[in-house]
């Protein structure tokens, strides 16, 4: 374990303790050199971030088994804070699956990196295998990797290019001093929810893993040291016709590659994902609604001026820049103040997702 988690357990009154053992000391050196370790040590530790918790959920859709344990993970996996879900089908031990033979190698060679080949559904969390006779109901499942911290800050910066191409910009950052060596980088593309009727009777499936954008054995990089300092790396793929495109969305995680330990993960969620699982969310796409952009904004008209609905408008990193309430049957929204690019726009009704679609301020 590196030498951050010892940091963190400095606490306040161990250092009005040592502090007052410094001054008491006749030699000066030792007192300022004391003095200023100790104020290093603390702000090292509160200068460190919270770890994402990355759950790798290894099922398939013939398997029955599966079809009646995942209901309970998903339901525990939305009761969480902070928790990153992927689900990834192997070919064994159900060689036909239909996430599988679209993208094998990379499917496989995930499971065969953890040593669960031929076994489904099995859990790996923070890099730690679980074992297969876990209860996915229970939230201690999580208890272990709960309240921790890292010094490595992970953004994404995801673009869709209409729907054609994705560019996804990462930025790797040191908040606190380490001792991390070389790291691995994951880089995946995931689809929030498919729905699929499948032979084992699952109809939807959450956050399906559809391909790497490094290399399936993950990219070599070394986090900074120097804090503050920052890794940017680029990455970019072609739309595919099996998928959902307004589904996809990047996952990314740096792991140590001897430990398997996750040292950070994070997700750019995609504009129709409404938690950390993207498994709460429906959507219809209401044709009694329709939208249309102007120079400086956009105009919302319902035929039939029924429903109860909010509109959001967020940047591509998924920030919230308006939301309002619609109440009348011509509505128009101005984005006069906010900078030139691209914004998505959300209309959703009792947590149901109406339309979504894409705004160009010029």
């Amino acid at each position: 374990m590196s030498s951050t988690r010892q940091f963190y357990i400095i606490n306040r009154s161990n250092f009005d303790l040592y502090f007052k053992l410094a001054f008491n000391n006749n030699n000066k050196m030792k007192k300022l050199t004391l003095l200023i370790a100790f104020i290093l040590i603390i702000q090292n530790a509160y200068n460190q971030v919270p770890k994402k918790i990355l759950v790798e959920h290894f099922t398939n859709t013939l398997c029955g088994i599966c079809s009646s344990r995942n209901p309970g993970l998903y339901s525990n996996l939305n009761k969480q804070e902070g928790v990153i879900h992927i689900a990834i089908h192997p070919s064994s031990p159900y060689a036909n699956c239909l996430f599988n033979k679209h993208n094998k190698s990379e499917n496989d060679a995930r499971t065969n990196y953890y040593g669960v080949y031929g076994s489904t559904p099995r859990l790996v969390i923070q890099g730690t295998v679980i074992s297969a006779g876990a209860d996915y109901n229970s939230t201690s499942l999580f208890t272990n990797y709960l309240n921790q911290t890292t010094p490595a800050k992970i953004e994404i910066i995801q673009t869709n290019h209409s729907k054609d191409s994705i560019h996804v910009r990462i930025v790797l950052k040191t908040e606190t001093m380490h001792t991390l060596g070389s790291l691995k980088l994951f880089i995946a593309l995931v689809e929030d929810t498919v729905f699929y009727n499948s032979p084992n009777g699952e109809t939807r499936h959450y956050d399906v893993f559809r391909k790497y954008l490094t290399d399936p054995a993950g990219l070599s990089v070394n986090l900074p040291n120097q804090v503050g300092d920052s890794v940017v790396l680029n990455f970019y793929s072609l739309n595919n016709s099996a998928w959902n495109f307004a589904r996809i969305f990047t996952i990314a995680y740096l792991q140590d590659d001897n430990s398997k330990s996750i040292i950070q993960s994070e997700s750019a969620s995609a504009v129709l994902k409404n938690n950390s699982t993207g498994i709460s969310k429906s959507i219809i796409d209401d044709s009694d609604i329709k939208v249309s952009q102007y120079q400086k904004g956009i105009s919302i008209i319902q035929n039939n001026f029924t429903k109860n609905i909010t509109a959001t408008i967020c940047d591509i990193t998924g920030k919230e820049i308006l939301k309002k309430q619609i109440t009348n049957a011509l509505e128009n929204i101005e984005l006069i103040d906010i900078s030139k690019g691209i914004y998505i726009y959300t209309l959703q009704s009792e947590g149901t997702i109406l339309k979504v679609g894409k705004v160009s301020i010029q």
